[in-house]
């Protein structure tokens, strides 16, 4: 539902011209939530960003906006699991430097429904 918002925000932004930012907000609140969702709001914040005519402006925005979201789920997150903790680099490392992805995929695909059900 985040993607979907923020992509038609985006084009509404996009064809009035202006330096609004309001699909990042839908953004960073889906990546912050899910981290594999930084692929599709990459995309958009480049396009942006070279389809503007006040780049510094946007990318002061953008920062600003990167830096409030960033503070914002590192308390949350300090709040829940009572440590401090960043999730996207907790995704990055177990998924990447871990190689704990290498795992999935490997079972035949009826099995991950049923260890899904058993559990």
């Amino acid at each position: 539902a985040m993607v979907m918002l923020s992509i038609s925000e985006f084009y509404q932004t996009l064809s009035a011209g202006k330096l609004r930012i309001g699909y990042l907000w839908y953004g960073g609140i889906a990546i912050f939530t899910r981290s594999n969702s930084a692929l599709y709001y990459l995309p958009m914040a480049i396009i942006h960003i070279f389809q503007t005519n006040d780049r510094v402006k946007l990318v002061r925005r953008m920062a600003i906006l990167t830096i409030i979201l960033t503070t914002t789920f590192v308390i949350y997150d300090f709040l829940w699991f009572g440590i401090w903790t960043f999730s996207f680099w907790n995704f990055i490392n177990v998924n990447i430097f871990q190689h704990v992805s290498s795992t999935y995929g490997t079972e035949p695909f009826g099995w991950y429904g049923l260890i899904g059900f058993r559990d």
